[in-house]
């Protein structure tokens, strides 16, 4: 498939790929390369572009890499996940897995190779160590003498750190000396002079370790107190860097150490690290193979002991494959209780499948009769039938303990099922990076030609824009340019009254070690001045030491739901003012009908002359109060009535009255009482018409689920409270609750427990946007169970809370 770009815009694409990339000119010139990439080999963009391999890398190198890019050029055969390595100027080595491709520009011209190379440094590092390990596990069950083994051991280590020179030394038996046992490539008069070197807290590198039984790293031994002693033979040897392990048994018993000398102050790379660790427990499992070895020969009662307590399974068959004699640990790692349910059994007890267990019959054979010993791998499984994966390796016993019990073969096991468990894990991941590499171009195509704009900012205080989709010119009227060059930002575009919103949203979610977040709906403004509402959704990019690099976030357009919403809105009043106009008319009756009476009896009491003075004063004042109540809720109805919406300053005790008084017909009818406990200070700068809004359609709620579930005594209670700069209002009801399966999307559209004739499911869905999006507060709901006049009361709670 041919890779077309834009090779303007190229630079910016190769900077959203999280691995390696770079682009090669036919000269084999860099024309592009990432920031990830100029970060990994140390380099300044002005180092590598217009520059070669030859230039960036040794020749050995260079030559490799020229040769693979030639052969690209000639066959027009596109290379994938290829292996590569480089071995940097202080001898440590890379390694990744590359990919490249034929570059062609948007005429179809061939103009470089564009390449994508994935680090799998500590993956190759993983997968080495275990190469090794099991190589030398082989050559220890095979090798008896322990000499051999441990400088086998040292020259492996040396030939994986070509600039280093390693040794092993071993405590003598009054473990307060250390012996040099193996150290082929130190100079003789270095490894006279430190035999026999006493262990103490400050002895060297080595002499620290196995007194401390911890790692010593000495990273530069000139200036080093531990040293001060030894640096005339150092100087002499051209020792200048020690990093020492100690060298446990199972029992967490010292036995000596493995030491890395280099001819140069040095600290150990991780990689290092963890190669120090693995060859000093494959040195301390060499010397207790070889004291155990040493016991069973010895010591037939010191044999059962070691034999119970080995840390590795033990099991010893004869020529019948009849199993003869097992240890504690086989049992553990097959699953059984005792040994007697092994003994006298055949190995084909441990389920072995056909194929392993011929192999096992035929090597036993062949130790039986040269007496050697044999390596293998073989899966079993465990008495409730779990597979493992064991290694195992058998030695025929000498005749002074064969002789014993009868001649056979003593097998030792450990069970590898977690190390191959984890190399598929390395091998599936290296898989899924691939396939991610591959699919990643794609990915962001679709950005491209969608209506979705896809961002990413630095984590700046101007959150410069470091890569926008094409799809930008659609919703904002820019171009991708523009954002690029920096001609425009992206806080610019944001409207003013919503900037310190988003922003603070934004910290909220750096403070809070969030990796990813929804913004609330907010504004934008467009080239041509055109106010759209957009949603966001962001991730948080972190590099290793967990500080913010980018923001990466896509935002779609909500503008039109948003008037869908707003027409919602409007006729859910509608429905409001046509229940308050029938609550006023039910609520004037009464006292226009007082008034009436009043007039009519003082009219008639004037003509007949009995008109008292005092009466018709306080008839005067009766009409009066009742005359102000009707002009309250007209001043009710005229604030729920008005079309637009005003922020301004009310107090919330007054309001929630409001209220009471617009509902207070429903309320009467249905037999509701109403408890209130109200702080009468509570000052709001909010629309105090959604609110009340809000409230109707709540109270409307409990008064539906009263008359569906029939409740005789009805409370609805509302509560105030002020808590520093935090408001709380509570709505309950002894209503019977919400059901379980609608408790957590009762504020979604369209979701009733109600028959359609009795409702549509957008009341609380309006009242959470009142709320949340118009208010900027927050609302939950809850079913609640409380005590209220020594009865216990079932209903359900609405929490509304605001940050004033």
């Amino acid at each position: 498939m041919k890779t077309k770009h834009n090779l303007k815009e190229l630079h910016n694409f190769i900077e959203l790929i999280s691995d390696l990339v770079f682009v090669k000119n036919f000269n084999g010139q860099y024309t592009h390369c990432n920031k990830i990439f100029l970060d990994f080999f140390d380099k300044k963009r002005e180092d590598v572009i217009f520059k070669t391999d030859y230039d960036l890398f040794s020749k050995e190198n260079a030559d490799l890499f020229r040769k693979s890019d030639t052969e690209i050029f000639k066959t027009k055969e596109d290379k994938f996940n290829y292996k590569e390595q480089i071995i940097h100027k202080n001898g440590i080595t890379s390694y990744f897995t590359a990919s490249k491709q034929i570059l062609y520009d948007l005429n179809n011209n061939e103009v470089g190779l564009f390449c994508i190379i994935k680090d799998v440094t500590i993956e190759k590092e993983y997968e080495l160590i275990y190469k090794d390990n099991k190589l030398l596990l082989e050559y220890i069950a095979i090798e008896n003498n322990l000499k051999k083994i441990l400088d086998k051991i040292v020259l492996l280590a040396e030939h994986r750190n070509k600039k280093s020179t390693c040794s092993i030394l071993l405590l003598d038996k009054e473990k307060k000396h250390l012996l040099t046992f193996s150290a082929p490539n130190l100079p003789s008069f270095f490894n006279i002079a430190i035999h026999g070197i006493k262990i103490g807290e400050k002895i060297g590198s080595c002499g620290s370790a196995a007194y401390k039984k911890k790692r010593v790293i000495v990273e530069n031994i000139n200036t080093h107190e531990n040293w001060q002693n030894y640096l005339e033979l150092t100087k002499k040897a051209n020792l200048h860097s020690c990093w020492s392990e100690p060298i446990i048994s199972s029992s967490n018993e010292i036995l000596g150490t493995f030491a890395i000398y280099n001819d140069r102050p040095k600290k150990p790379s991780d990689f290092e690290l963890k190669f120090i660790s693995a060859y000093s427990n494959l040195a301390a499992t060499a010397i207790e193979k070889d004291k155990n070895y040493k016991i069973i020969l010895e010591n037939e009662y010191e044999l059962s002991l070691l034999f119970d307590n080995a840390q590795s399974g033990l099991i010893y068959v004869n020529n019948k494959m009849e199993i003869l004699k097992v240890n504690k640990r086989f049992i553990n790692i097959f699953g059984y209780e005792t040994t007697k349910e092994l003994i006298g059994s055949n190995i084909l007890k441990l389920h072995l499948s056909k194929d392993n267990y011929n192999k096992i019959k035929k090597n036993t054979s062949l130790l039986l009769k040269a007496q050697e010993t044999f390596y293998i791998e073989c899966q079993f499984k465990k008495k409730d039938g779990t597979i493992i994966y064991c290694e195992l390796s058998g030695k025929t016993l000498n005749k002074q303990y064969v002789n014993k019990l009868s001649k056979g073969i003593l097998w030792t096991i450990n069970d590898i099922t977690k190390r191959k468990e984890d190399l598929q894990k390395v091998e599936n991941l290296n898989k899924l990076a691939t396939s991610l590499t591959q699919s990643q171009a794609t990915l962001l195509s679709i950005f491209d030609k969608g209506d979705s704009v896809l961002f990413k900012w630095k984590n700046n205080p101007t959150w410069d824009v470091e890569y926008v989709s094409s799809s930008v010119s659609k919703l904002l009227g820019y171009s991708k340019e523009d954002f690029l060059s920096k001609h425009i930002t992206y806080t610019h575009c944001i409207h003013k009254d919503d900037i310190k919103d988003v922003i603070n949203q934004a910290n909220y979610a750096k403070e809070n070690n969030l990796s990813h977040f929804k913004y609330e709906p907010y504004r934008i403004i467009d080239k041509n001045n055109k106010i759209k509402w957009i949603l966001e959704h962001s991730v948080i990019q972190r590099d290793a030491s967990n500080n913010i690099l980018y923001f990466i976030g896509y935002i779609t357009d909500i503008t039109e739901q948003l008037k869908q919403q707003e027409i919602i809105f409007q006729q859910s009043k509608l429905v409001s003012m046509g229940e308050m106009i029938g609550n006023i008319a039910h609520q004037w009756r009464q006292p226009l009908s007082i008034i009436s009476s009043i007039a009519t009896a003082s009219k008639l009491e004037k003509q007949l002359n009995t008109l008292d003075e005092k009466v018709f004063l306080k008839n005067m004042e009766i009409i009066n109060t009742n005359a102000q109540y009707l002009s309250h809720t007209i001043d009710d109805f005229r604030e729920f009535i008005k079309a637009d919406r005003e922020l301004n300053d009310f107090n919330l005790s007054s309001t929630i009255k409001s209220f009471l008084n617009v509902v207070e017909t429903s309320v009467t009818k249905n037999t509701i009482q109403v408890i209130l406990d109200l702080e009468d200070d509570i000052i709001m700068n909010n629309y105090q018409n959604d609110m009340i809004q809000s409230f109707i359609n709540i109270i409307n709620n409990s008064i539906d689920a009263f008359l569906e579930k029939n409740i005789k005594e009805r409370y609805f209670f509302i509560t105030t409270k002020k808590l520093g700069k935090k408001i709380y209002i509570k709505l309950k009801d002894n209503a019977g609750g919400i059901n379980k399966d609608l408790l957590n999307k009762v504020f979604e559209p369209y979701t009733t427990s109600k028959h359609k004739s009795k409702g549509t499911g957008l009341g609380l869905n309006i009242t959470y946007n009142f709320i949340v999006l118009g208010m900027k507060g927050n609302i939950s709901v809850n079913n609640t169970t409380y005590i209220y006049k020594n009865k216990e009361l079932l209903g359900c709670e609405f929490l509304v809370t605001f940050d004033n």
